[in-house]
């Protein structure tokens, strides 16, 4: 085989008229594929649950293989669409009417902030990164887990909030304060004298104590602290 050969990196020997065919497999494709994302309703790709995700990149590489493989005839991947769009149907059907098969399928929504704390062994299974959880909420205007009395990271990834009142509103972890600009709310400066409240960086547990006094975070075990924030949400 002869390397870099663009006849065959381009048509690899096929004739010029296949391209022809491949508009019209891939036109075949795009419209079973369509038909199968009507059957889900209108959801972005983050709305999916993972049963279908799976159903999704199934019928991506089926599609793939029909539109391009010349050898790929269209009526067994038509029927193996058929058969796929009707297999989630059942399995929706199975797990509207079983809470226990949608858990095992889809799985369940999972406290991660209980009264302005992260629940730090659920927050550690859901393997999701801090500074992603964090955008979540500062895409809520929150500003530090005071705020928030519970929050649940959903099945489909996103994460629902359900707020204090403003006079409940807790000291707790600054989510924005790596990014500020201007001087740290951890200043030097600040009188070590005095019993403040501080959130431990790692997993947001809040005590209050003198800055001196501070040891290892009994939740996390980290040692990196950072005075609390107790202000109310502004929308």
């Amino acid at each position: 085989m002869e390397s870099l050969d663009l006849g065959r990196i381009v048509l690899n020997d096929n004739p010029a008229s296949f391209l022809i065919e491949v508009l019209f497999r891939s036109f075949i494709t795009f419209i079973l594929v369509f038909v199968f994302l009507r059957f889900i309703g209108r959801r972005g790709v983050k709305q999916m649950t993972p049963l279908e995700v799976v159903i999704i990149l199934v019928l991506g590489t089926a599609a793939g293989d029909v539109a391009l493989q010349e050898d790929a005839p269209l009526l067994p991947a038509i029927v193996s669409f058929v058969v796929i769009v009707s297999v989630y149907r059942v399995f929706t059907l199975c797990v509207r009417r079983s809470d226990r098969l949608q858990k095992i399928l889809e799985g369940k929504p999972m406290l991660v902030v209980k009264h302005g704390r992260l629940v730090w062994d659920n927050v550690k299974r859901s393997s999701i990164p801090f500074d992603e959880f964090s955008l979540e909420l500062r895409q809520k205007s929150i500003e530090h887990l005071g705020q928030i009395r519970l929050a649940f990271l959903e099945i489909d990834g996103n994460v629902s909030v359900f707020y204090y009142k403003d006079e409940d509103v807790r000291p707790g972890l600054s989510i924005i304060e790596r990014y500020l600009e201007e001087e740290n709310i951890d200043s030097k400066n600040e009188d070590t004298n005095r019993e403040r409240y501080f959130s431990c960086r790692c997993c947001g547990n809040t005590v209050l104590g003198l800055k001196d006094n501070l040891s290892k975070c009994p939740v996390c075990l980290s040692n990196d602290w950072t005075l609390s924030v107790d202000s109310i949400r502004i929308e």
